[in-house]
């Protein structure tokens, strides 16, 4: 599998988009649904989605936004351990 990421941003349990990006661009690039407090407050964001892709490894990394689009947990799952992370 090539190197990649796939981000899906949620509010509650509807899904409001999924996109896929090379690993390069994920990292040049700024995502709303990450990194604008007014874009995740204007959308009810609550909840984002990534899923990393490189060579055999496959890392899931889940934000958590309040109210007030600020970021308050993340977890990330690797190589099947999960850890939890409170801001």
């Amino acid at each position: 599998m090539k190197d990649m990421v796939i981000v899906k941003s949620f509010s509650g349990n509807i899904q409001l988009s999924c996109d896929e990006f090379n690993m390069n661009e994920y990292y040049d690039i700024d995502l709303p649904e990450i990194d604008d407090c007014d874009y995740i407050i204007e959308h009810k964001i609550d909840r984002v989605e990534q899923y990393f892709y490189s060579g055999s490894e496959h890392i899931i990394r889940i934000n958590y936004y309040n109210n007030q689009g600020s970021l308050y947990r993340i977890d990330e799952i690797k190589n099947g351990n999960c850890k939890s992370e409170k801001l």
